[in-house]
């Protein structure tokens, strides 16, 4: 699945397609050149543990203040519900495992990422 140009990811576990109640994991992988993604996780958590290259993550909180998250090979970001982040590329390429949680209820979420899950799921 496409998060924006040159960013990817791939769900292992997900309420759509394995009735996962408290938590979604999956990988991403950053082309050294993509373009930037935007989220605001409104009412879950995420953690990424970078496995090649380097994790860059823009934050802004609620009063807009800014700070730069990175993690290298080995490290990991946790990143709590309501602040804005953005995805950044480095200039290599990057791969990091991630898992978010609690899952909202099927289909909550923005419904055509979930109904891809679904789709995935064979059924």
């Amino acid at each position: 699945m496409r998060f924006s140009e040159g960013i990817d990811q791939t769900i292992f576990l997900s309420r759509e397609r394995d009735d996962a109640r408290h938590f979604r994991q999956g990988c991403c992988w950053i082309a050294a050149d993509a373009v930037t993604y935007a989220w605001f996780p409104a009412n879950f958590d995420e953690y990424q543990f970078c496995e090649e290259g380097l994790v860059r993550v823009n934050v802004e909180d609620a009063a807009g203040q800014r700070i730069v998250l990175e993690a290298a090979p080995g490290e990991h970001i946790y990143l709590p519900a309501g602040f804005h982040y953005e995805l950044e590329a480095t200039g290599v390429p990057t791969r990091f495992l991630f898992s978010s949680g609690p899952s909202a209820r099927r289909g909550i979420s923005a419904s055509e990422y979930s109904a891809q899950l679904i789709a995935l799921r064979g059924k």
